[in-house]
């Protein structure tokens, strides 16, 4: 007890003199201390007032979020940090990464930092401390010395306490600092990473730089985010909730700062590093200045808090290195790779011209009022031009959206590439018929008042079509060749789109379906075809059915002929397996086709059709028909295969045997730029196959090498025997149904 009084009185004595010691510090350190003091007060107050203005444009974009009535409440109750949430309704960000977040968040450590280092020096002021000449000694303590040294202790502890946190405080900054520096350089490199995907990933060019293309980019994609143009309204006719949010969006970058952060050549990471710095330099000045009183406290303490700054100090350098190194506004753009659509071309082009035009508005400083109009006006654009010129969308299964209403294993409908397909490339059984009944349809959808008013069934929409036939006939390039109709809707879907893990969702999605063609039909005033490949898949009997598969056949049926009219829709279906589709499905189809049977003359078509893409010796009509009879039962498939052998054999010859020559006609195919096959008008056509004749042919002989080499093929040979077996079920469908809509062999009566 005596030792651990003396240690107190020990202590307290040491105190008192390092805490007078304060009050007689040198002159000169008074002032330097003053002047950082007087310093980091007003980078405090300039980084609060720019904390400020980005935390304004940031809780703008939060508060939107709160305030929306679209925003469904979670099912679960709020936890620690879910008020960050609202990023996720804001597209276009990368894990909660873009322009305005990653300087929001980086200004918000370095204020944290700035403040604490405000609160630290301001607490190393010397402080006085109450010690009565008449106080204790430490070689005679009785038990009232006892009570006044632990009353004295308890009364200066405040003072001493607040002046050894400050120090000793000071001391441990750097280790502040590099943590500062890691977690800026941690959150930077996310928005690095997500820009340099963006510029040679995603095709987007860079606009004056990377971060001028981010804030256009994060503008464009949020006026009208929730997609209410491209689900057909009019700039016009927009809910409040998106007016409001795309003037949120804009307005967030007017402030001055915000502009010349996003302006200036490396603005954002120069504010960064120079703060740092700045806060680094201070830090260093006034632990050098109080190195002294830092080492007398710690021998009063005992050495109990380790000092780190060499080492802080070197991590906190690399870490500003490594932000410096990851400086977005000089990130590149690298040309996107692989090769690329017709409408996905269009696509980049359109964006990146976009973005150019929203880059160069940002930089004049433009109004609101000229930045909003002229997105919407745009995406309004796009929209049309995907309508007329694109018209044609494929099938998913979405993991839902909560914001949107979509419950996860929902049916998605998403705007594709539309193919490159043609009815005059088709031949055989039943494909006259097919092209003579959608001309019926167009003329339907065009007087479609004048056909409802004299249909016996009172609509104009009796026009679904069933296709029957085995692979490789031509069942999907017919549907193909309707999708590439420009006049015209098409989507596309397979069994796979209607099938889901989620209970009961399954059952819904054909509804779904239909319910989105009719919008698409609404909105663009046109004829929508819904193309469904292997029908039997989703339309089938019982037996057929595995285990766990939703049955959809009553949906189906339903929906194409059922009490509620779905007008100017109509729903084409391929098969290879009619006789697992049950009847009353069957029964729901206007025309039921059996397709792509070929006559020796359509294969001979085919043949020439195929081989045209090929410079030819001379072949006569007899060698046409010849080598057609030796390609019996093959459907258009087995054919194309054929002659994609002598394709595949004649050029890898040519370019392996005569490199220089196959370079002049490269260079030739690209003298206008990149080439592209979807682009490439019959003039050049012609040209190329003159070109190529010039240094090879294939002839006669190589053609029925090729058919002599397939038709000893086991694969070939299966393919044709279960063509045959196609047919034959097929026929036996036909003839079950009454009525004269077909006869056998697949011909309309």
């Amino acid at each position: 007890m005596e030792s651990r009084i003396t240690n107190l009185a020990t202590r307290l004595e040491d105190f008192t003199k390092l805490m007078a010691g304060t009050r007689s510090r040198p002159e000169d350190v008074k002032i330097q201390l003053e002047s950082i003091e007087q310093t980091i007060e007003e980078e405090v107050g300039e980084i609060d007032i720019r904390c400020e203005v980005l935390a304004r444009s940031v809780n703008s974009m939060m508060n939107e979020w709160r305030l929306s009535t679209k925003k469904k409440p979670g099912i679960f109750s709020p936890a620690e940090g879910a008020d960050e949430s609202w990023k996720d309704d804001f597209a276009h960000s990368s894990e909660g990464m873009n322009f305005l977040m990653v300087a929001y968040k980086g200004a918000s450590v370095i204020k944290g930092l700035m403040h604490k280092f405000q609160a630290t020096i301001v607490e190393t002021r010397p402080s006085a401390v109450f010690m009565p000449a008449n106080a204790p000694r430490r070689d005679s303590l009785d038990i009232e010395d006892m009570q006044r040294l632990h009353f004295l202790s308890q009364m200066n502890a405040p003072a001493v306490q607040a002046y050894a946190d400050a120090v000793l405080g000071l001391d441990s900054m750097h280790a502040e600092l590099a943590e500062a520096a890691e977690t800026i350089s941690s959150f930077l490199e996310l928005y690095y990473r997500a820009l340099v995907k963006r510029h040679t990933v995603d095709g987007v060019e860079v606009h004056g730089d990377a971060v001028m293309t981010d804030v256009a980019m994060h503008i464009y994609e949020n006026v009208d985010a929730e997609g209410e143009i491209a689900m057909g309204r009019s700039p016009d006719e927009l809910s409040a909730y998106s007016k409001r949010k795309a003037r949120v969006m804009t307005e967030a970058i007017q402030d001055p700062f915000v502009h010349e952060l996003m302006t200036s050549e490396s603005g954002l990471i120069r504010f960064l590093v120079d703060n740092l710095e700045l806060v680094s330099a201070s830090v260093t000045r006034a632990s050098s200045l109080l190195g002294d009183e830092t080492k007398k406290l710690r021998g009063i303490i005992g050495g109990r808090v380790p000092a780190r700054t060499t080492s802080d100090k070197s991590k906190f350098s690399r870490y500003v290195v490594n932000i410096q190194d990851l400086d977005p506004s000089v990130v590149a753009y690298k040309e996107k790779a692989g090769l690329q659509s017709a409408d996905e071309k269009f696509r980049d082009k359109f964006r990146n011209e976009t973005l150019g035009h929203i880059v160069r508005m940002l930089k004049r400083q433009a109004p609101t009022e000229e930045i909003i109009p002229y997105v919407l006006e745009r995406k309004e654009k796009i929209r049309r031009y995907f309508q007329e010129e694109n018209s044609f969308y494929t099938c998913s299964i979405g993991a839902g959206n909560p914001f949107l209403g979509q419950a996860p294993g929902g049916i998605q409908i998403s705007p594709a590439a539309r193919p490159l397909a043609s009815f005059d490339d088709i031949v055989g059984a039943g494909f006259p018929d097919l092209k003579s009944f959608v001309r019926t349809i167009k003329g339907a959808t065009l007087w479609h008042d004048l056909f409802a008013a004299t249909s016996p069934s009172k609509s104009a929409d009796k026009s679904n079509i069933l296709m029957m036939g085995p692979q490789g006939c031509g069942k999907t390039e017919a549907m193909r060749s309707i999708a590439s109709e420009k006049d015209s809707i098409a989507i596309f879907a397979v069994g796979s789109d209607f099938k889901t893990c989620w209970k009961d969702e399954g059952l819904k999605n054909p509804k779904r379906l239909f319910e989105h063609a009719v919008r698409l039909s609404k909105d663009s005033q046109k004829h929508v075809h819904i193309l469904i490949d292997e029908a039997d898949a989703v339309m089938c009997k019982k037996e057929f059915l595995s285990q766990g598969d939703d049955d959809l056949t009553t949906e189906f049926q339903n929906l194409m002929d059922g009490i509620v009219q779905y007008p100017n829709i109509t729903v084409w279906a391929a098969t290879n397996h009619p006789e697992r589709m049950p009847m009353p499905i069957i029964r729901r189809f206007s025309k039921v086709l059996i397709v792509g049977e070929l006559t020796n003359e359509d294969r001979v078509f085919l043949l020439k059709r195929f081989f045209s893409y090929l410079p030819l010796e001379a072949f006569g009509e007899d060698d046409w028909r010849s080598i057609s009879s030796q390609l019996d039962g093959a459907t258009g498939d087995v054919i194309r295969k054929v002659v994609d052998t002598v394709w595949r054999s004649k050029m890898a010859w040519f370019t392996e045997t005569m490199p220089e020559a196959a370079e002049s006609v490269k260079g030739w195919l690209n003298r206008n730029g990149k080439f592209s096959v979807a682009d490439m008008p019959p003039e050049d056509r012609v040209e190329l196959i003159v070109r190529l004749g010039e240094h090879f042919r294939v002839t006669v002989r190589e053609a029925r090498a090729a058919v002599e080499e397939h038709m000893k093929n086991v694969a070939t040979r299966t393919e044709i025997t279960a063509a045959h077996e196609v047919y034959e079920n097929a026929r036996k469908v036909v003839s079950s149904l009454s009525g004269n809509l077909i006869v056998p062999g697949g011909r309309l009566a």
